[in-house]
C-alpha cells in the first residue's frame, strides 16, 4: 500500500504516513468511495445492457404479438368470406330449386289444363292467378311472334327466288310486328278478363279478379299448346301453321263463353249469362277494332313499304 501523496510505503495498520502525515483512513475511504464508484459503473454498465435486452425483447414480443393479431385477422377475414361465400352459394342454390320446382308445378298444372281444360276450369280458384296471368302473356306474345317467323320464312323464299339483293328480311322490325301486336292482344285479353269479372260479380259477390285471371288461362292452355306447335311447323309448312294459328285463335274466342258458364253451376242469380257472353263479346270487338285495326294497317303498310317500295 502507497501514499497518495508522497508514495511512501506504509502498512494498513499505520494511521498516518510516515513521510508526509497524510491519514491513511482518508486514502482508504477515496479506494471504498472509488471501487464503490467503478462498481456503480460496473451496474449503471450491465443495467443499461439488460434494460435493452429487456427492450428488444419486449419489442419482439410486440412485434410477435402484432403478427399473431395479424394472421388471426387474415383467418377470419377469409373464413367470413368463405362463409359469405358459401352463404350467397346455398341462396342461390335455394332460388334456383324454387325456380325448378316452380317451372315442374307449372309444366304439370299446364298438362292437365289441356288434358281435361274445362273440369280444371271449374275446380281453379285465384291462388292460380299467377299461373293463368303467364299463360295470357305467353299466348298474346305467341301469336305475332309466329305470324312475324311466317312472314320472314316467306320473305327469305322470294329472295332466294329474285336475288337476296333486296334483302327485306333482314329490314323487318321486330318491335313493330311482335312487341307491340303482342302487348295489344294482351291488352284485349285483360279487358275481356275484366269485363266478365264486373259481370260476374252480380252473381258472385264474393268474386275475385284473379279468380277469373286464372280460369281464363286455364281454358287459354289448349290455344297456347296449339299457337306453339304452328311456331314450330312454321319452318315445316307454312300452310299447316297458318291452319293451327287460325284454330288457336278460334278455341280463344270461344273460352268466354266457358268461363261464364264455370260460375253457373252454384250461382244463378244476377245477370243470365246470355246477356253477359253477349256484353262480353261486344266490348272484345270494339276493343279491337280500336287497337287491333290501326296495329293491322301499320303492318300492311309497313310490309307493302318493304316489298314494293324498293321496286318503285
Amino acid at each position: 500500500m502507497f501514499c497518495k501523496i508522497c508514495g511512501n510505503s506504509i502498512v494498513e495498520s499505520d494511521r498516518f504516513c510516515g513521510n508526509c502525515g497524510t491519514k491513511v483512513i482518508s486514502m482508504k475511504n477515496e479506494e471504498v468511495i472509488s471501487t464503490n464508484h467503478n462498481q456503480i459503473k460496473e451496474d449503471i454498465s450491465l443495467g443499461e445492457t439488460v434494460s435493452k435486452v429487456v427492450t428488444q425483447k419486449s419489442e419482439r414480443s410486440n412485434q410477435n404479438s402484432s403478427a399473431i393479431v395479424h394472421n388471426r385477422l387474415l383467418t377470419q377475414t377469409v373464413t367470413e368470406q368463405g362463409g359469405n361465400s358459401q352463404v350467397m352459394n346455398h341462396v342461390n342454390s335455394e332460388q334456383l330449386n324454387q325456380f325448378k320446382s316452380s317451372m315442374l308445378d307449372f309444366w304439370s298444372f299446364f298438362k292437365l289444363a289441356i288434358k281435361n281444360p274445362y273440369g280444371v276450369t271449374q275446380e281453379v280458384t285465384e291462388k292460380y292467378f299467377l299461373k293463368g296471368i303467364i299463360i295470357l302473356i305467353l299466348y298474346s306474345l305467341l301469336i305475332p311472334a309466329t305470324f312475324y317467323n311466317v312472314l320472314k320464312i316467306g320473305i327469305k323464299s322470294t329472295e332466294s327466288v329474285i336475288g337476296d339483293y333486296t334483302n327485306f328480311s333482314s329490314q323487318l322490325s321486330f318491335s313493330a310486328l311482335v312487341i307491340s301486336p303482342s302487348v295489344m292482344i294482351l291488352i284485349v285479353n285483360l279487358i275481356t278478363v275484366i269485363t266478365s269479372y264486373i259481370l260476374l260479380k252480380g252473381k258472385k259477390t264474393n268474386l275475385h279478379l284473379k279468380e277469373v285471371i286464372a280460369r281464363y288461362g286455364t281454358l287459354y292452355s289448349v290455344s297456347l299448346a296449339l299457337v306453339f306447335f304452328a311456331f314450330i311447323l312454321s319452318y315445316v309448312s307454312i300452310t299447316l301453321c297458318l291452319i293451327l294459328v287460325l284454330v288457336s285463335i278460334f278455341m280463344s274466342i270461344s273460352v268466354v263463353p266457358l268461363v261464364i258458364s264455370s260460375f253457373q253451376h252454384t250461382y244463378t242469380k244476377g245477370l243470365d249469362s246470355l246477356y253477359i257472353i253477349s256484353i262480353v263479346y261486344i266490348v272484345m270487338a270494339i276493343t279491337e277494332m280500336i287497337l287491333l285495326r290501326s296495329m293491322i294497317i301499320n303492318t300492311i303498310e309497313r310490309v307493302s313499304h318493304l316489298l314494293l317500295g324498293n321496286h318503285f
